[in-house]
Order: structure tokens, then sequence, then C-alpha cells
């Protein structure tokens, strides 16, 4: 059964939620009182500052009003639960744009379900109107910038935001805002063209009423007190199901992380030498000093050596840049200047959108140079792909010596099919 809200809380938060965004405070400090003390009106000012953007994503893609408020409310529904995972704290906007994104991708396909029972049932399907891949290409593209450019063109184009209130939002100075901003719309505009759309100017969304202002902020604060019976089972379903995507998504890649660490750790103490347990420890040979290497003054041994640099990737196949890809390549080889630790890896991807797709039980392994890794994929055509090769967090590429190799961003696209 729905537990009400203190009587007069309702009232309170739709005038709350109805304020001006002219407001000086911050993105980054709304956010930061709203983990702090789940400060009401911090919670409303963003769903008034965000709920038009969030819910013009879920029209889009969606194509159905009712549908679109229901993945609205869900997208600030998973923002109660999961404030505190939202980094950098100024990147409010890009945050709930990729979840509604993905919520109202998941509300897509239980929609085509409902329709096709209802087809099979004899019932008319609702009419959806353009098609909603067409749609959809906006937002597919505007993931795809990168993050400082997309709070620009999300702020200003998106939400209707002037340079002024989006530099107080985002914390930067409006200079910057503009410069940002201008790259944004060249970059999307360039990509839109690409795709066989023409950029427009304004695409601030509309249709978000203040009554959905107010239940929305309304839901999300009853949701923050742990109260029942919050939004419809349909909010709720998706609600869980986006917080379940989340989760698992977050575990199978701690799980990868820890079982590649442990393979590459098992294979490089199975690859050392075992010593007898009484044997003296070898002499070493005299030092000879190679006289085209600097030394250092004080005891004569190289500051660098072929040995001592970590390992840098020197061919890669397709060649990162590249825009012609073939489709049909089965195979993506990445060539080090070092020998390097079997199976011993790290591929990481930008986005959901451009992860390689691996192929087969065991999809990753390397040539018998030693030097080449090589992963079994199944490309599609007319698609960007981005994958590091070690990154800021995963260092797995590891030289014979156990020395993580100099991350390297591989990007490359496939033709589309004629």
């Amino acid at each position: 059964m729905a537990t009400e809200l203190v009587p007069g809380v309702v009232a309170h938060l739709r005038r709350v939620a109805l304020r001006s965004t002219d407001s000086p405070t911050s993105d980054a400090d709304l956010l930061a009182a709203f983990i702090a003390n789940r400060d009401e009106e911090a919670f409303a000012l963003l769903v008034h500052r965000h709920g038009p953007m969030v819910l013009g994503v879920c029209q889009r893609i969606l194509g159905n009003l009712a549908d679109a408020e229901d993945a609205c409310q869900a997208t600030f529904l998973v923002f109660v639960r999961r404030a505190g995972s939202i980094r950098p704290p100024a990147a409010v906007g890009c945050w709930l744009h990729g979840v509604a994104r993905n919520v109202a991708r998941k509300a897509r396909v239980v929609a085509a379900r409902r329709r096709r029972h209802e087809t099979e049932a004899g019932t008319r399907p609702r009419p959806e109107g353009p098609d909603p891949d067409l749609r959809a290409v906006l937002d597919r593209e505007l993931a795809r910038l990168p993050a400082d450019f997309r709070s620009a063109v999300l702020l200003c184009d998106l939400e209707g935001a002037t340079r002024a209130e989006a530099a107080r939002r985002l914390g930067w100075a409006e200079g910057t805002v503009a410069s940002r901003l201008a790259r944004g719309r060249e970059l999307l505009g360039r990509r839109l063209l690409r795709a066989g759309l023409a950029a427009t100017g304004g695409v601030a969304a509309g249709g978000f009423s203040p009554e959905l202002a107010a239940e929305t902020v309304r839901n999300g604060l009853a949701w923050a007190s742990g109260l029942s019976g919050v939004g419809s089972p349909k909010v709720l379903a998706l609600t869980h199901g986006a917080l379940r995507t989340m989760t698992l998504k977050k575990l199978t890649l701690v799980s990868l992380a820890v079982f590649t660490v442990g393979i590459a750790g098992l294979t490089l103490r199975q690859a050392l030498p075992a010593a007898p347990a009484q044997a003296p420890p070898a002499k070493a040979p005299p030092s000879r000093v190679d006289p085209t290497v600097p030394v250092k003054a004080d005891d004569k041994e190289p500051l660098i050596t072929l040995r001592s640099v970590p390992a840098v990737v020197v061919k890669t196949v397709p060649t990162s840049g590249a825009g012609d890809v073939d489709p049909e390549l089965t195979e993506i080889k990445i060539t080090f200047s070092k020998d390097m630790t079997d199976e011993s890896w790290s591929w990481s991807y930008l986005s959901d959108d451009t992860q390689l797709p691996s192929d087969g039980d065991k999809p990753i392994h390397y040539e018998k140079d030693k030097r080449t890794c090589v992963m079994k994929v199944k490309l599609e055509p007319g698609k960007i792909y981005a994958v590091w090769l070690n990154s800021e967090k995963y260092h797995n590429f590891k030289d014979a010596d156990g020395q993580s190799a100099v991350p390297y961003l591989l990007v490359f696209k496939t033709k589309k099919k004629d």
C-alpha cells in the first residue's frame, strides 16, 4: 500500500520545483547537499534543471509521452540511489543523460514486447510516429562526445541554459563554456551529418509539466526516505532493472580485473626459475659498459637500457585512426616493442557503444613471436570502436620482466555496407 508524505510537503516541493533555474548554486554543490542531507530543495532544483532534458531523451527513444514520463521518473529514482557514484560531481547532466538513455532503451524493449502481445491478441497497437532509432541518433552521438563538450551542449542546447547559467552550474569560466560549446556543436554537427541528419540549433526539450516535476520530486524524496509503494509498477520495474544492470556491470568489471591480475601474477610466478633451497647465489659476470649509453657518475650503471624501459605499442591491425576498416575483419592484432608475459592483457573500453565484441571461447592469445596479442572479434559495419590497451585503471599488458606497458588508445571505424 502506498505511503503518503506528510501533508503540506507536496505543496512545498511543487513550489520549489517551479522556481527559476537562475540559482547561483552549482550542480556539484546541489549534489553534495543531497548526498549529505537528502536536501529536498537541492533535489527539487536538480529535477527542475535537468528534468526537461531527461524527458526529451526518453521521448526521442520511446516516441510516446506516457512511456517517456515513466522512464523519466525511473531515471531520477536511479539518481536517488546512485547519486554518490557521479564523477566528477559537476557532471550531473551527463550522468542523467546516460542513465535516461539506458532506461528508455530498456523501456522500448518492454514496449515492443507489449505491442507484439497486443498484435497477437488482435488489439490495435498505438501509433509510434517516426522511426525511434532515427530519433535516438541525436542522443547516441551526444553520448559519444567528450564529457566536457557534452556537458556544455546538454546545458545550453538541450536544457536551454544561457552561457552564464551553464558557467555557474558547472563551475567553469564563461569563456570556457563558450569555447567548449562551440567545439561540442561542431563535433556533434559533423557526426549528425555523417549519420544523415541535419544539426539543429534549438533542441531544448519541452513538455516537462509542473505536475510531472512535482510528482518526480515527491517520489524521489519518498524513495530516498525508504517509503514503500513509490511510483507506478512500471516505473519501479524500470528503476530496479536499471539498478540491477549497473550493479552487474560493476561486479563484472571488478571480477574481470581481479581474475586478470590473478592470472597474470600466477603466470609470472610460474615463469620464474625455481632455485635449489641451498644453492649459493650465482656469481655475476664482470659488467661491461656500453660507451653509447649514458651512465651515472657514481656507479657506472646505465641510466636507460632496452630492458629497463616499458614496452610500447609499435603496430596495430587495424591502424589506429583508420576510418575504412573492413567489418569482415576477424582479428585485432597489437604488437609491442618487447617480449610480453603470456596471458597478460588489459582491453578496457571507453563506453558500451565502442566496445570490441570478442568472438569464441578463448578469443585472446599471444602469437609465437611473444610480442603480438590477438583478439578474435565480430565487428559491425559503420561503427566506431575504441579500446584502451592498458589504461589509468588497468595495467595488465606486461613485458617478460613483469613491467606494465605504456597505455595506448586504439580507435577505428568500420566501413558501411554497400
